[in-house]
C-alpha cells in the first residue's frame, strides 16, 4: 500500500482568504488572445483586431499564461481532462442517520415527488397555445410561465433536465418508469407543436418555444418587447439534450435537431443582412448557455454548423476584458454572465483554444477574490457590486427594532450558486485541484441546500439573505418561499435540476492513472466499471458533533491492477484530528494537510474499509471587505457550515475575543450552537426564523 498527500495549487478566497494564483505574474499579463476558430471573417475589427486572430491550430501553449496545469495539452486539439465525473446512474445517494447528513438524500427525495406532482399538460399550455393547438386544461401554471410570459417555457426545459436526471439517478424502477412517462409526454408534445407549426407556416420549421415568435423578431430587429428569448431557448434546447443523454429518448434529439438548425439560419442570415456588430448588440440581453449547449451538441454530432453556432455566442464585451486579465464583472448581472462562462469553459474542452481556459479561470479567479461571500456565492440584487467592499452589499436598513426591505435581503441569486458550481466542476475536472473541491462543498451546503423548504413540495427561495436581522420569507422583495404552481422563477428551474443531481459531483475517476477522487462526503455508493471497482460511502457525524466520519467499503467486484483513491482531506479539518486507516492501520505518514488529497494506492480487494475522521472545529472567515472599519467583521465556519445567529433585530454585535472562538462557540449534539448573546445554527437548516450571518466580533463590539 502506498499513500501520500497531493496538494494543488487552487485556493478559493472562500477557503482560504488567499488569493486564488500560485503565480502573481501570470494575472499581470496580458496573454495574446486566441479566439474561436470559426468567427466570421467580418468580425467587427473594434474587438478583434486582425493581428490577433490566431487560429486555434496555429496557437502553442505558450502564447498565453495557464492558470492550470496544461498536461499535456495539445493545442488545437479538445482541452485534455484530468478527473472525468460519473455518469448519474453510476452513483446512488443513500441514508444517513444524522439529518444534518442525511439532508442530501432527504432534498433528492423531495425533489422526486415535486416532479412527479408537476403535470405536463400544464408545462406545455404555452406552447399548445402559440403553436395553434387545443388545450387540454384552462390555464397553464402560473408566475413566470403563465399566459403570455415572456420567458414562457423556460422551465419545461429544466424540467426536462431534472427529470432527466432523476431518471439517471433514481435506482427504483416504480419511480424511474413514472419519470420517464412525465418526460416522454414532455418530448412529445414538444414535438407534436414543432411539427404543427411547420405545417402551417414553413418559415418556422424547427422552432418550438411558450412564447410568440415575435420576440425573436423583435430581438433581431432591435424594437422589442422582449426579454429574454435565447436564455428560454437555451432551457428548452438544454432539456431536450439531457433527455437524450440520460433517457435515450431519440425524438428529444431530433427535435434539439431541427431547433439548432432553426436558430442558426436565423442568427445566420441577421449576420449576413445586418453585420456583426448589429448581432453583437443582440447578445446584450440575457441569453443563458446557448454556447454550452452548441459546444455539448457539437461534441455528439460533430457537426460544424454546431460548433460555429456556439462561437456566435461570445460575447466580446464581457469575455474581451476577461482575455485580458481585467475585471468586467462590476454591475454586471451575475446570472447573465455565469452561463456564458460555463459555455466558455465547455468549449476549451471541446476545442482546445487555450485562451477559452484562460477566460474561464480569470473569471472565477476574479469572482472568488472580489465578489464571493463566506458561503461560497456572490451578488447582491441580482449584481456584482461592491468589489472588495462587501460589508456593503449586507447592509440591512431598520425601521426601529425591525430590518426592513435593503440589499442585505437580496444577496446570492439561487441560480447563480447553481451556476457558479458548475464552472467550479469543469475546473476541477482540468485540474484536480483539492482547493475546487473545497470551494465546492461550501457553495453547496450554504448556498444551495438551504434554498429547498423541507418537507414541503416545490416550495423553493430565489434568493440566500446574508444580511442582519434577515429571513429567506422576506427574500426577494418579500416574495419569501414560492408556490408549487405559481412561481417557477428563474430559481425554481435550476432548484430543480440541483436537487436532481446531487450525485454528480461526489466522485471523480481517471481510468488511464486508475485514479477515483472522493470529492464529497455524502453517504452513496459508485460502479467504476473500467476498473471493476465498487465502493460505498457511508458518512455522518460523530454524537457529539465535534468529527464527520467517512467509512469507504470496497464492495463486490476485485481488480488486479494497483488503483489509487484521492481522498479529500477538507481544508477546514483540524489536521491535529484528522486520521485515516485502511483496515485498521494509518495511511496517514504524518500529519494529513488539510486542503489537499491523500491518495491511497493498492490492489484493492472486496472488503476493504478505509475510515477517513474529520475533526471540527470553529473558525471566523472574514468578509470580503479591504476597508479597516470592516476588519472584525466575518463569518462564523464549523466544519462546511456558515453559523446563523437568530435575531429579530437587525443586528450583528458579538462581544468577544475572535482569537478565543474555540472557548466561547459552544456546540450542542443536534448541531445547535451558542456564543455570548447569541444562538447559532447552520444556515441551511434556518428555514423561517430570522437570523444574521456575519458577526462584528470584538470585545467592544456594536452594530
Amino acid at each position: 500500500t502506498m499513500s501520500r498527500s497531493r496538494n494543488r495549487p487552487f485556493r478559493s478566497y472562500v477557503a482560504t482568504a488567499a488569493i486564488l494564483l500560485t503565480c502573481k505574474d501570470a494575472l499581470a499579463l496580458a496573454p495574446p488572445v486566441v479566439w474561436p476558430k470559426i468567427f466570421p471573417m467580418n468580425r467587427d475589427s473594434q474587438h478583434h483586431p486582425s493581428q490577433q486572430r490566431i487560429s486555434s491550430s496555429s496557437a502553442s501553449s505558450e502564447q498565453a499564461p495557464h492558470l492550470f496545469e496544461p498536461t499535456g495539452r495539445v493545442a488545437g486539439l479538445p482541452g485534455q481532462i484530468v478527473a472525468s465525473p460519473f455518469n448519474l446512474s453510476q452513483v446512488t445517494l443513500n441514508p444517513s442517520v444524522h439529518p444534518l447528513s442525511n439532508f442530501s438524500f432527504a432534498a433528492q427525495q423531495l425533489n422526486v415527488q415535486y416532479l412527479l406532482y408537476l403535470d405536463p399538460a400544464h408545462l406545455l399550455w404555452n406552447f399548445r397555445k402559440i403553436a395553434g393547438l387545443p388545450n387540454v386544461t384552462d390555464s397553464p401554471y402560473g408566475g413566470w410561465i403563465g399566459n403570455g410570459s415572456l420567458v414562457a417555457g423556460h422551465f419545461t426545459g429544466h424540467y426536462l433536465s431534472a427529470t432527466a436526471f432523476a431518471v439517471a439517478a433514481t435506482s427504483d424502477p416504480a419511480t424511474r418508469a413514472a419519470l420517464l412517462a412525465k418526460s416522454a409526454s414532455v418530448v412529445e408534445g414538444l414535438a407534436e407543436c414543432q411539427d404543427h407549426q411547420c405545417q402551417a407556416n414553413p418559415a418556422l420549421c424547427g422552432y418550438v418555444s411558450g412564447y410568440n415568435f415575435a420576440q425573436i423578431v423583435a430581438l433581431e430587429e432591435h424594437t422589442g418587447p422582449t426579454w429574454a428569448t435565447y436564455y428560454t431557448i437555451h432551457k428548452i434546447m438544454a432539456g431536450l439534450l439531457d433527455t437524450y443523454l440520460n433517457t435515450y429518448n431519440d425524438q428529444a434529439l431530433a427535435v434539439l435537431l431541427k431547433m439548432a438548425a432553426f436558430f442558426k439560419k436565423r442568427i445566420d442570415a441577421v449576420i449576413a443582412t445586418k453585420g456583426w456588430g448589429w448581432w453583437e448588440e443582440c447578445l446584450q440581453v440575457e441569453f443563458g448557455g446557448m454556447n454550452e449547449v452548441m459546444y455539448n451538441l457539437y461534441a455528439i454530432t460533430n457537426d460544424t454548423d454546431h460548433l460555429q453556432m456556439a462561437t456566435y455566442f461570445y460575447k466580446a464585451v464581457f469575455m474581451d476584458p476577461l482575455a485580458r486579465s481585467q475585471d468586467a464583472l462590476n454591475n454586471q448581472h451575475a446570472n447573465t454572465h455565469l452561463p456564458e462562462i460555463i459555455g466558455i469553459a465547455r468549449g476549451w474542452e471541446v476545442t482546445g483554444n487555450a485562451t477559452l481556459a484562460y477566460i474561464a479561470h480569470f473569471f472565477y479567479t476574479t469572482l472568488s477574490q472580489n465578489y464571493t461571500y463566506a458561503t461560497g456565492g456572490s451578488n447582491v440584487d441580482e449584481h456584482w457590486k461592491y468589489p472588495g467592499e462587501l460589508g456593503n452589499a449586507i447592509a440591512t436598513l431598520q425601521n426601529g427594532t425591525a430590518a426592513v426591505n435593503s440589499e442585505g435581503f437580496h444577496t446570492e441569486e439561487s441560480c447563480t450558486t447553481y451556476n457558479a458550481l458548475k464552472i467550479a466542476r469543469h475546473l476541477f475536472q482540468w485540474s484536480g485541484s483539492a482547493g475546487l473541491a473545497d470551494d465546492y462543498e461550501q457553495k453547496l451546503v450554504n448556498g444551495v441546500l438551504g434554498v429547498q423548504k423541507p418537507l414541503h413540495n416545490g416550495t423553493m427561495v430565489y434568493m440566500t439573505p446574508l444580511g442582519k436581522g434577515v429571513s429567506r420569507p422576506q427574500a426577494n422583495w418579500n416574495q419569501g418561499w414560492g408556490s408549487p404552481t405559481d412561481s417557477f422563477w428563474c430559481c425554481y428551474g435550476t432548484a430543480i435540476e440541483s436537487f436532481a443531481k446531487l450525485g454528480d459531483s461526489i466522485y471523480f475517476h481517471n481510468d488511464n492513472s486508475r485514479t477515483l477522487w472522493i470529492n464529497q462526503f455524502v453517504s452513496s455508493a459508485v460502479k467504476w466499471a473500467a476498473a471493476d471497482l465498487t465502493l460505498t460511502q457511508a458518512s455522518d457525524f460523530t454524537s457529539d458533533a465535534k468529527a464527520l466520519v467517512s467509512r469507504i467499503t470496497l464492495g463486490a467486484g476485485s481488480t488486479s491492477s494497483r488503483t489509487t483513491l484521492a481522498i479529500r482531506i477538507p481544508a477546514w479539518a483540524v489536521q491535529a484530528s484528522t486520521t485515516i486507516t485502511l483496515n485498521g492501520a494509518s495511511v496517514l505518514h504524518g500529519p494529513g494537510l488539510p486542503g489537499s488529497f491523500l491518495e491511497v494506492t493498492r490492489v484493492w480487494k472486496s472488503g476493504d474499509v478505509v475510515i477517513a475522521s474529520f475533526g471540527m472545529a470553529p473558525r471566523i472567515l472574514p468578509i470580503n471587505d479591504v476597508r479597516p472599519d470592516w476588519a472584525s467583521v466575518g463569518a462564523i465556519m464549523y466544519g462546511p457550515f456558515l453559523l446563523a445567529g437568530f435575531t429579530s433585530q437587525p443586528s450583528f454585535a458579538l462581544k468577544a475575543d475572535p482569537s478565543t472562538i474555540s472557548t466561547w462557540l459552544r456546540v450542542k449534539n443536534d448541531f445547535t450552537f451558542t456564543a455570548p448573546g447569541w444562538t447559532l445554527k447552520p444556515l441551511s437548516q434556518v428555514v423561517d426564523e430570522s437570523y444574521t450571518a456575519y458577526f462584528n466580533i470584538s470585545l467592544q463590539a456594536t452594530g
